[in-house]
């Protein structure tokens, strides 16, 4: 146990070495500093091993451990490190196995609008084929959605919701009134069907991302029964993450509190990608379960081989 500790001890010294140093910039054929490669060699497992990630998750799992420290200097350090691994290409050129792939860092907001468009009809009947998907949430008995705060985390958890086919929304704070009309309607619609809606929830743990649930419940509520007379809604919106609970047994990282000066707030970033995609998926499940999911999947598989034979007469 003793060489256990040592060895991550000397593992952290090196490696916040390697980032403290990584900001160095190397003109061509200079050979790249070790400290540089040494951290490149931690962040890449870590990357590849929790993808999608944000860049600040990046930076909270690396202050959480006292890589960096955890201000605003250190998360410039990590922004440079991770812009080196995926733009450098003297970099990349001498160390592949080093160089990052951009899709393990997500970054949505960023994203083009374009309008969707085929060369034919053989390669639009293509993309039916392609894009054919059955809906599982349909099939279920409970009209579900996801909210997250930030835009930012969207591309880490989506997987999640992708597999259930759940749609999911970012806040950026609270919700505009525009997207709540957007959500009334939505409601009403399951409501047409039988269905009861559950509205899961993720936010920093904050002033404001604490407060997020309740005024949206009193919001929305408000939005059914002003424009839609809807004065018993069956409707529920439950807090995912962050909780108290969650920041004690994870042991999240804190950062001041924006009035207060005091270290008592948590970013949603601050947890594990992927403790909080099973953190999700465990609660999506309970609504949706597996089975329902396989069958569905195993009936879009058997139309898509139909569809394949039309393709084919193109």
């Amino acid at each position: 146990m003793e060489r256990v500790r040592l060895r991550r001890r000397v593992l952290a010294e090196d490696a916040s070495d390697a980032i403290s140093n990584s900001c160095l910039t190397k003109g061509p054929g200079r050979p790249f500093d070790e400290h540089l490669l040494k951290a490149s060699v931690f962040v890449k497992k870590l990357v590849e091993e929790e993808s999608p990630m944000t860049v600040r998750h990046v930076f909270y799992r690396l202050a959480g451990i006292g890589l960096v420290d955890k201000d605003d200097a250190g998360y410039q350090k990590v922004v440079r490190l991770l812009k080196t691994m995926r733009t450098k290409m003297s970099f990349k050129r001498r160390y592949p196995h080093l160089a990052l792939d951009f899709n393990h860092i997500s970054e949505e907001g960023r994203r083009p609008h374009r309008t969707y468009t085929v060369s034919g009809p053989a390669e639009a009947v293509e993309s039916l084929v392609y894009d054919y998907r059955l809906s599982v949430l349909d099939h279920a008995d409970t009209y579900i959605e996801v909210w997250v705060e930030k835009d930012a985390m969207v591309g880490t958890i989506y997987p999640v919701c992708q597999k259930y086919d759940v749609p999911l929304i970012a806040s950026k704070g609270y919700s505009s009134i525009t997207a709540l009309h957007r959500l009334a309607t939505r409601i009403m619609q399951a409501r047409a069907l039988g269905k009861p809606t559950v509205l899961l929830q993720l936010g920093d743990w904050d002033h404001d991302g604490r407060n997020i649930p309740q005024t949206m419940n009193y919001k929305i509520r408000e939005m059914l029964r002003d424009n839609f007379e809807c004065y018993d809604p069956e409707l529920e919106i439950k807090r995912i993450a962050l909780t108290e609970k969650q920041i004690k047994r994870y042991k999240l990282p804190t950062r001041p509190n924006k009035k207060t000066g005091e270290s008592t707030d948590v970013d949603l970033d601050a947890m594990r990608p992927s403790e909080l995609r099973q953190l999700l998926d465990k609660a999506i499940s309970l609504y949706i379960p597996q089975d329902l999911v396989s069958e569905v999947r195993e009936r879009e598989k058997a139309h898509k081989r139909q569809l394949r034979k039309l393709a084919d007469k193109f």
